[in-house]
């Protein structure tokens, strides 16, 4: 029902539809007009709608309410889908929607030298084409993971865990399903290199409940950052996935860096200012500002120069394919270049 428009005809499909399978919920993006619905849709979807909108909708209208396309996955995308995660939680009304799309649709071609790419909209000599625009799936069209395919595998997860004291709390968050399937599998860091590992068998937790386990036991010296690296695996083979397959993860901060050094800082500073150079001493270090383009040019520290070239402003970033189809690198060009342009005096 994305983009279909709404009538008589849409309200007879409902109803056909119910009556064909009553468990079946019937949603129509195009049955939408302002803050209204149309009575044959018994659940309100939206797309690309403000999450304030949403939250407004599910104040006004008891149908539950969702997202028939919310996160559009087109280059490097997929961005702040934790914001919409947090709303699928927090209102239980908010069902949850549809990233558009699953798989890129690209063919594979060849280059003169007989490399392999993915080719898309352009790459055969067509007139009219939408370019890239057909790639914009959570996997690449040979079914290999996009980067964000991994955020959204750890915002979708089904279990959780928190550190509360010396216990974890597990929280599942199926609906359905207790957590008998998962196994917990645990590693110990202490500055990046693992101590030690191990596995703990789950309690029993009923859907949408919560249970308390005990900390590992383990030494942790004054000195360290440690980490706790929680796994949740199946224990046997699923009909969606081998036995080990990873359905959630957690890592737990139980001791941050503390360090060892004292750093003595400097009571005064002792500058020096000539022609367009601007100089602060302050103990073993030296720093050098260049006046008129506000950087700092220069960071030595015990004789050593820490700098391989001045600090500059940054004001842009390699534009992704939704900037490119809305003429980002035109409309900001500006902004590439103002750092090379700034001038303070």
């Amino acid at each position: 029902g994305n983009e279909a428009g709404t009538g008589p005809n849409h309200a007879a499909m409902a109803a056909w539809i119910r009556y064909r399978d009553p468990s079946r919920f019937v949603h129509n993006e195009g049955g939408q007009y302002g803050d209204n619905a149309e009575d044959y849709l018994k659940v309100r979807s939206r797309m690309y709608t403000k999450l304030e909108k949403m939250k407004e909708l599910s104040a006004m209208d008891k149908r539950p309410i969702m997202y028939c396309e919310y996160a559009h996955s087109m280059g490097n995308s997929t961005g702040n889908l934790y914001k919409f995660v947090d709303l699928f939680s927090n209102d239980p009304k908010v069902i949850g929607g549809f990233i558009w799309d699953w798989v890129d649709q690209g063919l594979y071609k060849k280059t003169e030298d007989g490399q392999l790419y993915f080719a898309y909209g352009g790459d055969f000599g067509e007139e009219y084409t939408d370019a890239a625009f057909c790639l914009n799936g959570l996997i690449f069209p040979d079914r290999t993971p996009h980067p964000a395919l991994y955020e959204c595998k750890k915002l979708f997860q089904p279990i959780q865990a928190s550190l509360e004291g010396k216990q974890i709390k597990i929280t599942n968050l199926q609906d359905f399903t207790d957590l008998s399937p998962y196994l917990l599998k645990y590693e110990l860091l202490k500055d990046g290199e693992i101590v030690t590992n191990g596995k703990l068998e789950l309690p029993s937790i009923a859907p949408n409940a919560s249970k308390m386990i005990n900390l590992p036991a383990f030494k942790r010296e004054a000195l360290g950052e440690y980490y706790l690296n929680l796994s949740f695996e199946l224990k046997e083979q699923a009909s969606w996935a081998d036995a080990g397959h990873e359905v959630a993860w957690e890592q737990l901060t139980l001791q941050e860096a503390k360090l060892n050094k004292r750093v003595t800082l400097a009571s005064t500073l002792a500058t020096e200012e000539g022609g367009n150079e601007l100089i602060v001493k302050a103990n073993a270090a030296t720093e050098s500002f260049d006046i008129g383009k506000g950087q700092l040019v220069s960071y030595i520290v015990g004789g050593e120069e820490l700098l391989v070239a001045p600090l500059s402003p940054d004001f842009w970033r390699a534009p992704t394919d939704n900037d490119l189809a809305w003429g980002m690198p035109k409309l900001s060009g500006a902004l590439k270049e103002a750092a090379k342009n700034a001038k303070l005096s």
